[in-house]
């Protein structure tokens, strides 16, 4: 048979399902595709893969073969099999700790909301003797009350009508026989008497006869199941079939499709592999995929099939299409925008592409083959082991993310807050970042402004000092902050945040509940009696602002007229010479309150002031820290780092209604002294970054007194060693950077590099003029592509 006389056998089979138009999306709506980026804060998997993932509210569960993961503070735990973390902070749950002695493969959260179901290939749970499938708690805790102990490998769990629903290639349940298939109660984990259909007839790939896939359709009425079975109770339903479940007996259910069975020699050596499925947020179709060796329409492809069919056609069900991938594809997730597939593919069909797919049936194209691309040309479109294609045709979307595993990507899982993501690599889109990753659904736009009003004063209001405004803003999603301005009309000016008085200026508010829909915000105001006119606005998330902005004008007003006093007691007297870093210190009293000390600091030698953030500049004041503030009396302190040289401070107390204290002058000279070893910074590359060679690694060097030499050491996880001088990799070993400024107390250094592929972790570490070494020594992990 010619390779076109081939493909129209297969065209036949299909050709009416694609004729026909599609029904319309619907139900849980992402509204869009996910980020190709991922979160790079979520927790780092370092070897092995992840083949399973859930999540219930901020708190994510992976399941997979790793044994070890890193933290965002880069510290490594041992971890194995089963973690959780915070979807918001990335930081591992440490409540969440159990101890597995095997794979897990599958999982699904419990009906209430506390617990989770865990299958695999594991037999024991935190030291107990627990087969294959478990329900650990949110602690961690193994709940032995739930024990159906399989005689298999768990592969795939669903969780409903009161039962979990789970296959796998065992063939017995708590020594009952149950050929690949059961249900038990979800609580008690009791076998379900009235759920008995085998699967039989093993076909594909090693012949395991392997569910790896089972989901309850929206109304709970049937569970669609794919397996390497020909048999489903003893009938034909080769790779997929449903069973009725709405009854109190489970019955097959008459859906049959014949596009495995009569396919399946299009696989070479009929190496069929039934993967992943997923059914629509709406529930009118769903989606399997499988591998085995380019052949469609069965093999490596993703095929679409309705989930209701009209009365006579239910024993011969066509595919809505079938997107051929090429290469295996072992998972799949289904939104309302969007069919994601993951596997070791590097093509799927263009939007272009001709239909039923593109290229010749009865060729296995290679992609990697420049020929066998070229004869595809622009009916394929590459995708390295994840895609996005169209739910209505099959075909190519335009989102373009990544991995890099050695299987491929292997688990795919939508949720509210985007798509999760598993495989065996390190690189999800750019970002190394492990054997998992979140793509987030980007946030809906918000064009709605907030609203907010000032509550206090009220118009032309008179009060006393001090005095506090208040008011309440409100938005359709979260109030982010609220900001304020005050205009002095005894100044003409707007008050700065520094306390002085010039061009506009905002603050911001204390919110009494940050992110909420509606809150209180006040604002403590510490001015000199006087008139003035505040104004206040809400911004929300989404970077919206209060318009028009509400203002109140009032008067401030005050009866205490005494000035505080202030005493500077270190340094004592004028002239001492003293080692940085030191405390000035001193007393204030007054007769009602004091409520500010406030410093100068002059440097002779600079011949500037002291800014609050450490830069000298034109005079400014700085705030001492008070032990009691707002007392009649309170000792104050403020720590300063300076260079060796001469100063000039002043410092004076200033009460509740800005009446000064007359200014204390104290000279001193600082004198040079090593307080320790330098500082290092790592600027490029940044952590976890992925490179290309030849490539150099820059970051500064600081010292009090001075930096003489960096030094750096490479190690790489591929080689499993350190870099030598002469080149190869073995025992720990330093190097010399190049110092831009040997001496300096600040300094530019760099590395250059050239390095094959593979994965890296810098280390750097300083050496100042004492001889002091930086510790602990910084570093930076990053791939070289």
């Amino acid at each position: 048979m010619g390779r076109r006389s081939a493909q129209l056998l297969v065209v036949a089979l299909i050709a009416s399902a694609l004729t026909t138009s599609l029904p319309a999306l619907g139900g849980p709506a992402h509204g869009g595709l996910v980020d190709e980026q991922p979160q790079v804060d979520t927790l780092s998997f370092d070897d092995g893969a992840v083949q399973a993932t859930a999540q219930i509210g901020n708190r994510i569960f992976v399941g997979g073969t790793f044994t070890t993961v890193t933290t965002n503070e880069d510290v490594q735990i041992h971890q194995a099999y089963l973690a959780s973390y915070n979807a918001i902070t990335g930081n591992l749950d440490t409540s969440f700790l159990p101890e597995l002695d095997g794979e897990v493969e599958s999982l699904a959260i419990a009906a209430d909301g506390q617990s989770i179901y865990v299958g695999g290939t594991f037999n024991h749970v935190n030291g107990t003797l627990h087969n294959r499938l478990a329900r650990i708690d949110f602690t961690g805790q193994l709940i032995g009350a739930f024990n159906p102990n399989p005689s298999a490998s768990v592969r795939a769990i669903e969780v409903g009508n009161d039962k979990v629903y789970f296959g796998g290639q065992f063939q017995f349940v708590g020594g009952v026989a149950r050929s690949r298939l059961a249900a038990v109660d979800e609580t008690t984990g009791a076998l379900d008497l009235d759920f008995d259909i085998p699967l039989t007839g093993p076909i594909g790939r090693a012949g395991s006869g392997s569910v790896r896939w089972l989901q309850l359709t929206n109304d709970n009425s049937r569970l669609v199941i794919q397996a390497a079975s020909s048999h489903f109770d003893g009938q034909e339903r080769w790779g997929v079939g449903m069973v009725d479940v709405s009854g109190p007996v489970a019955t097959l259910h008459p859906w049959r499709t014949r596009l495995v069975q009569d396919n399946l020699h299009r696989c070479a050596g009929n190496d069929y592999q039934a993967s992943d499925g997923d059914i629509s947020p709406d529930g009118t179709y769903f989606v399997i995929v499988q591998a085995g060796h380019d052949g469609p329409p069965v093999c490596d492809t993703a095929i679409r099939f309705p989930i209701d069919v009209p009365v006579g056609e239910e024993g011969d069900v066509q595919p809505d299409w079938v997107s051929r991938h090429f290469d295996s594809v072992y998972s799949v997730a289904v939104t309302d925008t969007a069919v994601y597939t993951g596997g070791h593919f590097r093509a799927v069909p263009s939007a272009t592409a001709p239909d039923p797919w593109p290229g010749d049936a009865d060729t296995r194209y290679n992609i990697d083959n420049a020929a066998d691309a070229a004869e595809l040309g622009d009916d394929i479109v590459l995708r390295d082991q994840i895609a996005a294609i169209n739910p209505l045709d099959g075909k190519a979307l335009d989102w373009e993310s990544k991995t890099n595993g050695f299987q491929g990507t292997l688990d795919l899982t939508v949720t509210d807050s985007g798509l999760l993501v598993g495989h065996d690599g390190w690189t999800i889109g750019n970002f190394s970042i492990g054997r998992h990753g979140l793509l987030a659904l980007p946030p809906a736009p918000d064009a709605v402004d907030p609203t907010t009003t000032i509550t206090s004063p009220t118009h032309l209001e008179s009060a006393d000092i001090p005095f506090t405004v208040t008011g309440t803003a409100s938005d359709d999603t979260a109030i982010h902050e609220v900001r304020w301005t005050l205009f002095s009309y005894g100044t003409g000016q707007w008050l700065r945040r520094d306390g002085t008085y010039g061009a506009w200026q905002y603050h911001q508010a204390d919110l009494a509940d940050p992110g909420a829909t509606t809150t209180v915000w006040t604002i403590d105001l510490d001015v000199v009696p006087g008139e003035y006119k505040v104004y206040a606005f809400a911004v929300d998330a989404a970077g919206n602002i209060t318009d028009p902005r509400p203002n109140q004008r009032f008067f401030l007003t005050s009866t205490d007229a005494a000035a505080p006093s202030a005493v500077v007691t270190t340094p004592a007297t004028d002239n001492l010479t003293v080692t940085s870093p030191f405390t000035i210190s001193g007393t204030a009293t007054d007769d009602s309150n004091v409520r500010q000390v406030r410093y100068q600091l002059f440097s002779v030698n600079e011949g500037q002031w002291l800014h609050p953030d450490g830069s000298w500049g034109n005079f400014t004041h700085r705030q001492a820290t008070l032990s009691a503030p707002d007392a009649t009396s309170t000792t104050w302190h403020a720590d300063l780092y300076l260079e060796p040289g001469s100063y000039r401070l002043f410092a004076n107390a200033r009460d509740g209604v800005h009446n000064l204290s007359p200014t204390e002058l104290r000279r001193f000279t600082v004198v040079p002294t090593d307080a320790g070893p330098p500082a290092i910074t790592i600027d490029s590359p940044t952590f976890n970054q992925i490179v290309s060679s030849p490539l150099v690694v820059t970051g500064t060097a600081t010292d009090d007194v001075g930096v003489t030499e960096v030094k750096w050491n490479l190690y790489s996880f591929t080689e499993q060693g350190w870099l030598k001088p002469n080149g190869n990799w073995g025992l720990w070993t330093s190097h010399d950077a190049n110092v831009t400024s040997p001496g300096a107390t600040t300094t530019a250094w760099d590395v250059p590099l050239t390095l094959p592929p593979g994965r890296y972790r810098l280390y750097a570490f300083g050496i100042d003029g004492e001889g002091h070494l930086t510790a602990p020594k910084p570093s930076v992990r990053f791939t070289v592509e």
